[in-house]
């Protein structure tokens, strides 16, 4: 299939996805307004049946990583 020049080429097909995968699910998020470990926070959103999240995210601060898992009514 070949590609028609008059439809832009220039975009990301799944970036909302992504970047809610990043903040939400896993919870990472990155505040450089603020100041020095506030500028990271960690706060995964747990939805529908979803199980476990895992996450690695290179910032401008360092690697971030973040894991949880559900079990029951237990959040590890």
């Amino acid at each position: 299939m070949g590609r028609n020049p008059k439809n832009s080429q220039n975009h990301l097909m799944l970036g909302h996805a992504e970047l809610w995968f990043y903040q939400n699910l896993a919870g990472i998020r990155v505040d450089l307004s603020k100041a020095g470990s506030d500028q990271i926070t960690i706060k995964p959103e747990i939805v529908g049946d979803i199980t476990f999240a895992e996450a690695d995210y290179e910032s401008v601060v360092g690697r971030i990583s973040i894991r949880w898992e559900r079990r029951g009514a237990n959040l590890n």
